[in-house]
């Protein structure tokens, strides 16, 4: 590869100061899951419309929505976490190390659990939605629907890495249940009017209004972080419940609040979660693809020393040796600027590009290298858990740290 000492001593500066994060992903696509005579999820037809929502009078949308929504009582086990650093709580875990605001380090052992989250119902015949957290080691769980009824249900698929799990509400045969519709959450705007509706502590089903604060908000979860951030109150036993817009359509799942902050709630992309479903249905998980490189941000210093007109892409700093980068002639030093014609925004859109793509997949990756555009076809390996690291995301923004 060709050099010179201004790329060079860029380079240095960039390993340097390095927030590194392997691209990793996971499939998705409805076609590679299969043909499924079942409608898994539903998105509202045109000549089906909402009721009129008059602004400030939520009451007829909410009596509509709210057959489709649920609690959720969990019992089960849990091994007790060894530390808990997180500046994020879940809210469907009242007891749970998440909500300590002084964690401690203490032996890792199987503890008794019971919890309390909310879900809602996305077919009639019972398939239903919440968060991974809100299930994890569960032993036997219940559904409570607003008029009384109550059902077990089981889990046909999570994903901790989405932070989702998909249950089936086990009732009498013939049994055909309210459903919410899936929205589009790549439409909404900052600003959007939403509902937060769930168990919240435990009272019961609740709705808040508020709006969207903002999107693809990152907080230090994980490499998919990709957050709606909404000022809908939410609190503990929300977790896994859905975050509406004003025509009744689920945009997001709520799923984590900042600790020490009001007002300030997150919820996953429902387009995000569309993506995934017919996996969990069919395999249980999602299988994910690596593409094996570790990447950073590109500042606008960076930017003007590879002849970028933009601090736009994701820096490649280092390439794991025999991943489907390397075997691409992916190199360090190389920004990456697009995936199949898709804008790389920056170091964290990366793998969000990556992520929804099936392992073997092959992808054009469009590069910047000595200041030239170049093209290269990697196909994507599969994802192996025992791989390290599995991801290290960067640190969470300044200004979202609060004690």
């Amino acid at each position: 590869m060709k050099t010179n000492n201004i790329f060079l001593t860029n380079i240095c500066k960039a390993l340097a100061t390095m927030s590194a994060v392997a691209v990793l992903g996971f499939g998705s696509w409805t076609l590679w899951a299969g043909s499924d005579p079942l409608q898994l999820y539903h998105v509202r037809p045109e000549n089906k419309p909402t009721p009129a929502v008059r602004a400030y009078d939520y009451s007829k949308l909410v009596k509509h929505l709210k057959p489709s929504v649920f609690n959720l009582q969990v019992e089960g086990q849990r091994i007790a976490n060894t530390s808990s650093r997180d500046m994020f709580r879940f809210f469907g875990e009242e007891g749970s190390p998440f909500g300590f605001r002084m964690p401690r380090r203490v032996r890792p052992r199987a503890i008794p659990m019971r919890s309390s989250g909310s879900g809602f119902v996305i077919n009639a015949e019972g398939y239903a939605l919440t968060n991974h957290h809100v299930i994890k080691g569960a032993k036997k769980i219940t559904v409570q629907f607003d008029d009384g009824r109550e059902y077990p249900a089981t889990i046909v698929g999570k994903s901790k890495v989405i932070d989702l799990a998909l249950l089936k509400i086990k009732a009498p045969k013939g049994t055909k249940f309210s459903y919410t519709y899936l929205g589009d959450s790549e439409t909404i705007q900052m600003g959007d009017a939403v509902l937060a509706m769930g168990n919240a502590r435990g009272l019961g089903l609740t709705v808040t209004a508020g709006i969207v604060s903002a999107k693809g908000r990152f907080i230090g979860s994980g490499s998919y972080d990709n957050y709606i951030q909404t000022d809908a109150a939410i609190n503990h036993g929300n977790s896994g419940g859905p975050l509406f817009n004003i025509k009744g359509e689920v945009i997001g799942i709520n799923t984590a609040i900042l600790r020490g902050g009001r007002g300030i709630g997150f919820a996953i992309p429902i387009n995000q979660v569309r993506r995934i479903l017919p996996q969990l249905k069919k395999y249980g998980k999602v299988r994910r693809a690596k593409l094996g490189v570790m990447i950073q941000k590109i500042t606008p210093t960076l930017a003007k020393s590879f002849g970028l007109k933009k601090a736009r892409g994701a820096l490649v700093a280092k390439v794991m040796r025999g991943s489907a980068a390397a075997r691409a002639g992916i190199q360090p030093g190389d920004v990456i600027t697009h995936v199949n014609g898709k804008k790389v925004k920056d170091q964290r859109h990366l793998p969000l590009l990556i992520a929804f793509l099936k392992p073997g997949t092959k992808v054009t990756l469009t590069i910047v290298r000595d200041g030239k555009v170049r093209k290269q076809t990697a196909k994507l390996a599969n994802w192996d858990s025992n791989d390290t690291p599995v991801a290290s995301a960067p640190e969470p923004p300044k200004q979202e740290k609060k004690d």
